[in-house]
């Protein structure tokens, strides 16, 4: 898919996604990695060490059907905008899990830390681990429930600053929940995802006020609804799990009554039988002897002489593990649930911070009408920065949309016509590829395929990628000199009109220089009509600020797809001064490569175009200087534009060798502006002419 602007032709998707991304690491201050891969929609935060905080996006790749690329970019991005990772939420999960385990255990085994002395060591393991699962799945339970209240909270955010997004956000929840049925509603997130995916007749009116109650919320809006309704959550975690802890308890008691059969005069001293179990564990762990489990085992029964004890340990054994390992699934069911919507992984705050953080007194700061409150300020937060950078900024000696004198640009008409008709005839000239997909059947190619076995035979037709051109001209006063800023104005102008009726080709255009305290002047021409705005300022903008004219046409065409070309004109050497003071021309044609390599990121087509002096040009040059020599004024400012030419001049070919230096191959001069528009209409034609024929 490719996103247009009317007629023009802007980005594809990566590179729209990548723009939304760009905003959205302007407004939080952080950095974004997008990746494109198989694995579920998710965002992740990255430790780096450094104060920038980092993220990481995956969209999935192909897209679930459910839930396009566009939607997942949006919704990830939001858990970004809308701190999904500074809430501290995890934090209270895990304490709230911790407390919730130990509640439940404590009701089916009073007492559960003195009576685990008593179990048996050969099933002690299973219990504690029993247990440790137990917690691990009150944890996910408690996270899918968050994760889907924190989808929900997001997203009723994100809808305030994109507003298309909303009707995006319903379109996937909606789908999401054509796949759920009362056989999905097994534990409490599954009832959140009902009330989130648009089914309320799945779940009851308590879920459904939750998932509404979570809206417009701050950072720890989702904290704060669960602590609403927490104690719903723990009821039906409590029915979730009592077969498990009912099986548990069973298991225990029988373990303390097998403790108590020991025989009378069993061993040397009155130890229990895991205590022996584990003394004669470790003799075997130190023996250097390759014994199995097995030996160990029967030698065991031969020292306990009781058969029927062994084998009433054996069923504990078999039974405890069974039911550690429900408790086990149960946690996997849980842990790996298809989250639909609700997929996004979030980074924990590192174990060492946990400590040093009180949970409790986190929770108990945080209620539905603070965070209300903090949902309002977010969102202001947010659309002031929109605001504030409806244009991305530039730095302050940047002064864009500058205001230049205006004359009328006069297109060469015939040319214009002459290449409009060109571009039409190919643009409608349909042209057609041999592909495996298409919509009708090439019968040569259909035999050939049969013939050889293999082979396309489908005819798809070729549609062209846009052409992005933008001419970038020099606006310092040398430029006036033999009407030079005039044949560009006209130059561009005719360059308009030839494509007005071409949507794949967009032209762009600025002007630029630079006055005595370091001010760029950068004026934009997006139409025919602005091409009255390509001049000189003889009384500011007076100097050559090559480095600042690739650095910002760069970023306009970083906003661009497809092909692009970039032109920039000029007739002399980088000039550049600060507070009065000059650059050295050394400097200036180090930044200037600096920023032409950085262009190339954004524009492998880069041209300069330099226009040197005629002959004429050359005589008058020569005779004002007599004249200046003559009057001895060259210090006066009447003369500012006189000098300025002078100055230009390059007699030991300086300018020429700066500028091949910048551009390297990409350089060529020309003596006069009228074979150099020769030249960048007929490579203007053969470059909109390939495009179409793309």
């Amino acid at each position: 898919m490719n996103y247009w602007k009317g007629n023009n032709f802007l980005l594809n998707d990566k590179e729209y996604y990548r723009k939304r991304a760009n905003i959205v690491e302007e407004w939080k201050d952080c950095e974004i990695e997008l990746v494109y891969s198989r694995k579920k929609n998710f965002a992740g935060e990255e430790e780096t060490g450094k104060k920038q905080q980092k993220y990481i996006i995956n969209i999935q790749t192909p897209a679930d059907p459910c839930i396009s690329k566009k939607a997942a970019v949006y919704h990830e991005l939001s858990h970004v905008l809308w701190d999904s990772f500074k809430s501290q939420s995890f934090i209270i999960l895990k304490k709230w899990a911790k407390d919730t385990t130990a509640k439940l255990v404590a009701q089916n085994i009073p007492d559960c830390n003195k009576v685990m002395a008593k179990i048996p060591y050969h099933i002690q393991q299973e219990v504690i681990e029993t247990q440790l699962s137990i917690k691990r799945c009150i944890e996910s339970i408690y996270k899918n429930c968050f994760n889907g209240l924190e989808d929900q909270r997001i997203e009723s955010l994100t809808k305030e600053v994109w507003l298309a997004t909303e009707s995006m956000f319903d379109e996937c929840r909606t789908k999401c929940g054509q796949e759920m049925n009362m056989e999905n509603m097994l534990s409490p997130s599954d009832h959140l995802l009902a009330a989130r995916f648009n089914r309320p007749e799945l779940t009851s009116q308590d879920y459904i006020k939750a998932m509404k109650d979570v809206e417009d919320r701050g950072k720890a809006g989702a904290i704060a609804v669960m602590q609403e309704f927490k104690n719903l959550i723990d009821e039906d975690i409590g029915k979730n799990l009592s077969n498990l802890l009912t099986n548990m308890n069973r298991i225990v008691n029988d373990a303390i009554r097998t403790e108590g059969e020991i025989p009378a005069g069993y061993g040397k001293n009155p130890n229990s039988i895991s205590r022996e179990y584990k003394k004669e564990a470790r003799k075997f762990d130190s023996n250097s002897e390759n014994r199995s489990i097995k030996d160990l085992m029967q030698k065991f029964r031969d020292k306990t002489k009781a058969e029927s004890l062994e084998e009433q340990m054996k069923r504990q054994s078999q039974e405890a593990k069974q039911t550690m390992h429900s408790a086990a699934t149960f946690e996997e069911k849980e842990n790996t649930k298809r989250k639909l919507w609700s997929g996004t992984s979030h980074v924990e705050v590192p174990g060492e911070q946990l400590n040093s953080i009180d949970a409790a007194t986190i929770s108990e700061e945080i209620t539905l009408s603070s965070e209300a409150e903090r949902g309002k300020r977010e969102v202001n937060f947010i659309m002031e920065k929109i605001n504030a950078n409806a244009v991305p900024k530039e730095p302050a000696h940047i002064l864009t949309n500058y205001p230049r004198p205006t004359q009328p640009a006069i297109p060469n008409q015939r040319i214009a016509t002459q290449f409009a008709k060109t571009f039409d005839r190919i643009k409608e000239t349909r042209q057609f590829k041999i592909s495996e997909n298409g919509s009708e059947v090439d019968i040569e190619a259909l035999l050939q395929a049969k013939a050889k076995g293999y082979g396309d035979f489908m005819v798809d037709e070729v549609r062209s990628k846009g052409l992005m051109i933008l001419v970038t001209i020099d606006g310092s006063n040398s430029m006036q000199s033999d009407d030079r800023i005039s044949q560009v104005r006209n130059l561009v102008a005719t360059m308009f009109r030839s494509v007005e009726s071409i949507p794949q080709v967009k032209i762009l255009a600025n002007v630029w220089g630079s006055d005595l305290l370091g001010n760029v002047g950068i004026t934009p021409v997006r139409t025919e009509e602005e091409c009255n705005r390509i001049n000189t300022d003889s009384e500011d903008m007076c100097l050559t600020p090559t480095h600042e004219a690739l650095k910002y046409s760069a970023k306009q065409l970083a906003k661009y797809s497809g092909k692009k070309l970039l032109i920039m004109i000029t007739d002399g050497r980088p000039q550049y001064h600060r507070d009065g003071k000059a650059f050295s021309e050394q400097i200036l044609v180090n930044l200037a490569v600096k920023e032409y390599r950085k262009g190339q990121k954004y524009c492998k087509n880069m041209m300069c175009i330099n226009i040197s002096p005629t002959e004429n040009e050359v005589e008058k040059k020569e005779e004002l200087r007599r004249e200046l020599n003559r009057m001895n004024v060259t210090g006066n400012p009447r003369w500012t534009r006189e000098i300025d030419m002078l100055v230009n001049e390059d007699p030991d070919n300086t300018c020429k060798g700066n500028l091949k230096r910048i551009f390297k191959k990409n350089y060529v001069e020309f003596p006069g502006m009228e074979r150099a528009s020769e030249f960048v209409l007929k490579n203007f034609r053969k470059t909109v002419t390939a495009t179409l024929r793309r």
